[in-house]
Order: structure tokens, then sequence, then C-alpha cells
């Protein structure tokens, strides 16, 4: 008689179970886990089909549990569709199909309504194009962003940008402002090391306030830094050596002080 109640509840249990391992993969501290057989089977979220680009379109914590390779040119690897999502990358990688192969980007959030998105802890690498494009009042953080067949990092405004390796990008290795965005509130540039980037190291192009602070930008093909007419930027304790063929280090923004261009103190 035990065993047949025992046998009763656990019959609930067991489909409740598998009625969940067929929407999203939950840890224990309620964080969504992405792989690449979750990626491969789709239903992460609502909206997401298999394959590429996983679809994120739920707000909440998401965390990756291995790699990812893009498993084509031209696809995005994750794309955020809602707001207040924060993707950890834990430590691991998502890997696209190389520069030139296709406009497929890393990292897409454009939220309808809203933003608000952090994307921190691992790297993104040889993406057709971007790699990672985001909407304003995001946050990346200690992520490697490397070789990809655009901009390394762009953002609309009001970003903050911190403590990355951004390197061998074949556009600018930071854009803040994106195009047709003016105006927007304040953020930070902060901490980065931008080498051998096709463009700026960080260009921001339009309006909002932003600070520049303690990167070290080396040897990209443009400016350390470069601001748009309608920009407003202070920048101060940044290294800027070696850029723009050993031309100008900073176009425009205003020189907050301690700024070294091409090892002496910055104009």
């Amino acid at each position: 008689m035990t065993l047949i109640r025992a046998r009763s509840t656990l019959a609930p249990c067991v489909a409740t179970l598998l009625a969940l391992s067929s929407f999203g993969a939950f840890a224990v501290d309620g964080v969504v886990l992405i792989d690449q057989s979750r990626a491969l089977a789709g239903g992460i979220n609502p909206g997401d089909g298999p394959g590429f680009p996983i679809t994120i379109s739920q707000p909440g914590s998401y965390r990756l549990s291995g790699n990812l390779t893009v498993t084509g040119p031209g696809l995005n690897a994750i794309e955020i569709t809602a707001s207040n999502v924060t993707l950890d990358l834990n430590g691991f990688s998502i890997v696209g199909t190389g520069r030139g192969s296709g406009g497929g980007q890393g990292i897409v959030g454009f939220a309808p309504g809203g933003t608000s998105i952090v994307v921190t802890n691992g790297s993104v690498r040889n993406m057709g194009s971007n790699g990672i494009n985001l909407d304003s009042n995001c946050r990346v953080e200690k992520v490697l962003i490397a070789g990809n067949g655009g901009y390394g990092v762009a953002v609309t405004t009001g970003s903050n940008i911190l403590y990355n390796n951004i390197v061998d990008n074949s556009g600018d290795g930071v854009l803040v402002g994106q195009a047709g965005v003016v105006g927007g509130s304040s953020g930070f540039v902060t901490g980065n090391l931008l080498n051998a980037n096709g463009g700026a190291a960080i260009h921001v192009r339009f309006g909002g306030r932003t600070l520049v602070a303690g990167n070290v930008a080396t040897f990209n093909t443009g400016p350390g830094l470069l601001t748009g007419a309608t920009a407003t930027v202070g920048y101060t304790q940044n290294i800027f050596t070696e850029n723009n063929g050993s031309g100008a280090q900073a176009l425009g923004g205003l020189q907050l002080g301690l700024n070294l261009c091409n090892l002496g103190l910055c104009p």
C-alpha cells in the first residue's frame, strides 16, 4: 500500500519535470542556462526556434553553460528582445563563422519599449559583423571581443562599457551613439584595453554625456578617441599610443587631464 502511494506521488512530479524540461533549462537559482544543445533544440523562451539566433524574449537572468558556435554565416548568435536582461557568459565563448562570412552579430539587444541589458564575463569572437550591438542604458563588462567583422561594441547612449578587452575588430572598438540617435543619458567608457581595431578605439558619435577614463588604446587604425560635433565627452587618465598612424591621438572632447598621447601628455 505504501508503494502504491509513493508511485502516485511521484507520477505528477515526473510529469512536472518533463513539462519544465520542454521549455527552458533552469538552474537551482532560477537562472536560465544556455548551451549549444539548448540552442539547437530551441524553446529557451517563447518565440525561440531551433538553431540560431537564440531569442531571449523575457526579462530575467541567463547564463551560458557551454560555448556557443554559430552554425552558419549571416546568423546572429543571440537576439535579446526584452528589457531588463542579464546575460552572464560565465567564462564561455560565442564564436561565429569569421569576419567576411556574412552579417551575423554576436549579441544584439534592441528591446521594444525598454533597454537595460547587461552582458558580462566571457568572449564574443569571429562574428561576421558586430561583436555586441545594444540599445541604451546597457552595460558590457569583462568581455573579450575580438576578431569580429564590424564594431567591437556598439551602443546608443547612456551605457557603460567597462573593463573589456576589445581587439582586432574591423570597425571602431567602441561606438557610442549610433546613427539617428541624438541625446540620451550619461555613460562611461572605463578601464578597457583596445588594440588593433580597424577604426577609432573609442568613437562617441552623437549626444549624451560620456566620460572616457582609464582606457589603454594602442595601434588602432583611427584615433584613440574620436568624438562627433554633437557629443559631450570628457576624458581623463587614458593612454593613447600609436593610433591613427601615429597622427592625432584624440580628436574632440574635453581634456580633463592626466592623459598620455604617444607617451607624452596629450595637448
